[in-house]
Formats: C-alpha cells, structure tokens, sequence
C-alpha cells in the first residue's frame, strides 16, 4: 500500500530528516511513531503552531507499509486513540485514526508509521522562514524544494529540483 501524507515541521528539522530519515516520537495518541496527514492544510497549521508561525516546512512523504489498522472505534473521540500501541503487536508498522479538533482544526485524519524506513520525503515546502545552512539532498532521490517569496537560505541548495511555491 503506497500513501501520499503530509507532515508539518521547523526548517531547523528538515536536514536532518532528509539526512537521517524520521525520527518516531516515543508517544503520542495512537502510540509511539511518526505522525502524518492527508491534509496539506492541517499539516501546514501543525508547521505554524510548531514554530510559532514562522520557519514552517511541510514534507510531502510517500508511505509504503503492507496495511494501515484503522482505529476509529469508540463513539467519543476520547475512545478513538491507542497510546500503547496495541494495534502493533501482531507486527503492523502504521495505523490511522481521527484526531479530536485541535489548533482551530476540525477533527482530521492522522496516520502513525513506526518504522522510519517506510517513509520517503518527496518534496519539500518552505513556507516562510530562514533556511540557516542551505539544504543537500542525495542525488538519487532528487526531491523537490518549494520555496515561497519570504523564504531566506543560506547556504547552498545541492541535488534538489527547486520551484517557486505561491
């Protein structure tokens, strides 16, 4: 199963990520992992509420895992999470469910991956802020740098395609 998902992080995070690959949180609402959308815009207000409203990047990620456990049990939103990650003990690496109205948010799709492995970032949207180091991207993956008007990088961009974002 390949998903297209959306996360929203600082620019301070986003070499690292494409260096080293996502690192999982050690909790979270459904359990440990890394947490993704399928919304350009919640991802993008999960960016501003993170870095304060500026410095936000949103990663696109292409997600391959063998199947997702839905968890949108329960009639409250209360009983539609699984924070010690039972859904993973038959050896499941992603799951999703419906996160409660967050940040002025309607309640919104969430995805949780446990292994890194199985997310690729694919491009990558600069929506504001100061890019302090530049950003160098491996030559095989060839991801895509948006970059709006107010964006600042300094440093070299190396193996991205780079694009205007407006």
């Amino acid at each position: 199963m390949l998903l297209t998902l959306w996360i929203g992080t600082l620019t301070g995070n986003v070499q690292s990520i494409v260096d080293s690959g996502f690192m999982p949180s050690s909790s979270g609402r459904l359990g440990p992992g890394i947490y993704l959308t399928d919304d350009f815009n919640v991802a993008k207000t999960v960016a501003r509420h993170r870095g304060k409203g500026s410095n936000m990047i949103v990663l696109k990620v292409q997600v391959k895992v063998p199947r997702v456990v839905e968890l949108n049990v329960g009639s409250v939103p209360e009983e539609r999470h699984d924070k010690n990650a039972q859904w993973a003990q038959k050896g499941d690496v992603a799951a999703s469910g419906v996160h409660p109205a967050w940040l002025g948010l309607a309640p919104f799709k969430e995805w949780v991956v446990r292994d890194p492995l199985c997310c690729k970032v694919t491009d990558i949207f600069m929506l504001n802020g100061v890019l302090e180091t530049g950003l160098q991207c491996r030559e095989s993956e060839r991801i895509t740098l948006h970059v709006a008007n107010n964006v600042t990088i300094n440093g070299d961009i190396k193996n991205c395609n780079m694009l205007p974002y407006c």
